[in-house]
């Protein structure tokens, strides 16, 4: 099936014209005007674009809708469409090229995607269609991936418009009466390409500060940061974060870190737990779809020696007992006081019974 898409899209040939952006075609003189909307998709699904049973561009598509102008009250025009191909590692190749018949230009002419298609019997008329070796190209790059999306490349568009008396060809030397050219980059053959994953800080970490900074990694260039308190009344990560965010900031650039504004409405506190995430949206000709990474919990600890030693004891123990106060401290634990048969232990206690431990080299002891 991915095989025979990939076969129909091919054969649509028009359809490279569908994906310009808003754009003006027109010659020195500014005799014609050409502009469609604008594609800036991240990831293309082929065949909403080609209709299978019939192997040519639809004649509906969403969204699109074009129009065709010149500064002269009537001209003859036709058209000449050249696509090409470069996909990554690869060498640039003709796709197809599409010539359209003469017709007649009064002003200004509304254009959609059927006026384009193969077979139409509107304004505009497809009269020839060639294929070029990126065609086939393509072809295998689709059915290797079993993706009925567009492969990751650089897509080139050309167009001319050439005066009517020129038609069927045009010559080399002949001067267009409008031209422009389109590059279409796509980035990703599956919105699962955008995966973002989070670095630092460390599931369950404490951080010194009420001014953490965020690391992560991710193919988009820009992310949206999220922080939530993590209250006593929210059972899971998922419930925190449909309350009120402590922080929403979008990082654009390439830039993938972010250190907590000193000068945000809302201030991390001593003590207290967070939730943290990051988020990028995938732009694709279905609509925007939302990749999130993991949702993650820290704690803001400054310096307490309680703590500090507590750390130090469990996370000496083996890996049972480290593996259990390590999930402790993912849901917000945070140690309040030590004992000893009953007892309270002082800081100067709790140091000395660390000396202890680590002198004679006792592990064998029970921790509640």
């Amino acid at each position: 099936m991915i095989a025979k898409r990939a076969r129909t899209w091919l054969r649509g040939g028009s359809l490279m014209i569908l994906l310009l952006g808003a754009s003006l075609f027109r010659a020195q003189a500014q005799t014609v005007q050409f502009s469609l909307p604008s594609f800036a998709y991240d990831v293309i699904y082929l065949t909403d674009y080609v209709d299978v049973t019939t192997q040519t561009l639809k004649s509906s598509i969403p969204d699109f809708s074009g129009t065709l102008q010149t500064t002269a009250s009537s001209l003859s025009i036709y058209l000449v469409a050249d696509a090409y191909v470069t996909l990554r590692g690869g060498s640039k190749q003709q796709v197809a090229q599409v010539v359209t018949r003469p017709f007649t230009l009064n002003g200004v002419l509304t254009i959609s995607s059927g006026d384009l298609a193969r077979g139409s019997t509107g304004a505009i008329q497809v009269s020839a269609y060639t294929e070029g070796p990126g065609k086939q190209i393509l072809l295998d790059a689709v059915t290797n991936s079993g993706q009925p999306t567009a492969p990751v490349g650089t897509y080139e568009i050309d167009l001319y418009a050439y005066a009517g008396s020129l038609f069927p060809s045009a010559q080399p030397a002949a001067r267009p009466l409008g031209q422009f050219t389109k590059i279409i980059n796509v980035r990703a053959s599956n919105t699962n390409e955008f995966a973002v994953t989070l670095i630092d800080p460390q599931p369950g970490a404490s951080v010194p500060t009420t001014l953490p900074t965020f690391t992560w990694s991710s193919s988009n260039p820009t992310n949206t940061i999220f922080v939530y308190e993590n209250l006593p009344i929210y059972h899971s990560p998922q419930e925190a974060i449909t309350g009120v965010a402590y922080l929403k900031t979008d990082v654009g650039g390439g830039v993938s870190t972010l250190t907590y504004p000193a000068n945000a409405p809302r201030r991390l506190q001593q003590g207290k737990s967070y939730y943290w995430f990051v988020q990028t949206d995938v732009q694709t000709n279905r609509g925007t779809e939302t990749r999130q990474s993991e949702i993650r919990l820290f704690r803001v600890q400054l310096s307490d020696p309680l703590s500090n030693n507590v750390d130090r004891l469990l996370n000496n123990l083996g890996s049972g007992i480290a593996g259990t106060y390590g999930t402790l401290l993912s849901l917000g634990w945070t140690p309040a006081r030590v004992t000893l048969d009953g007892k309270t232990l002082s800081l100067d206690d709790l140091n000395a019974l660390l000396s202890t431990l680590n002198e004679q080299k006792i592990k064998d002891f029970h921790v509640e």
